[in-house]
């Protein structure tokens, strides 16, 4: 199901790219060079995910940005005739390239305070350092405001050590400023 939507929602970027970036003209604010924004995602059921992830970011020039994001991840599952909770915080910094208008390249360092069901009745923290790298594209949705995505590979990644299910990483978003 999630492949499914993550899929619909890149198709969409792709149909929602307007004449104008591809022209070139820019949707960015000439007042400031800051930027701010997220993602936010949730679903419910047997198993009850949160995740916020608040940015913000600054242009050092017309293609180059810098930035910081905080993860705040909650997970409540009710599977396997137990209830078990887990939190989960971590940060990131992240540089954006933008090739053109509507596509960037990014390079992310993240650091993750992951916690998880351990061997015991009790739940375990582990900390994790990612390098991430890979592409994405911004979408304008007003004068000012844009949704992306990004597709990055964790090159950190150890299919025997991680909190991830796989080295790729999705994020959707909405950014104003970018």
């Amino acid at each position: 199901m999630r492949r499914i939507l993550s899929l619909t929602v890149f198709i969409a970027f792709l149909l929602a790219i307007p004449v104008q970036s591809i022209a070139g003209i820019s949707v960015v604010s000439s007042r400031s060079n800051i930027f701010y924004g997220g993602g936010i995602s949730a679903s419910f059921g047997t198993v009850d995910y949160v995740e916020l992830s608040p940015m913000i970011g600054m242009h050092l020039d017309s293609r180059t940005s810098v930035g910081t994001s905080i993860l705040y991840r909650y997970r409540n599952d009710e599977r396997n005739n137990r209830t078990v909770t887990t939190n989960d915080y971590g940060a990131s910094l992240f540089a954006r390239y933008r090739i053109i208008p509507s596509f960037y390249i990014e390079a992310d360092y993240e650091y993750l305070d992951h916690e998880y069901y351990g061997a015991g009745s009790d739940t375990e923290r582990r900390k994790y350092h990612s390098f991430l790298a890979g592409g994405g594209m911004s979408s304008p949705i007003s004068s000012n405001a844009a949704m992306y995505m990004s597709v990055l590979y964790n090159f950190s990644y150890d299919e025997n050590d991680s909190p991830y299910g796989d080295p790729w990483v999705v994020r959707f978003g909405i950014s104003v400023g970018f």
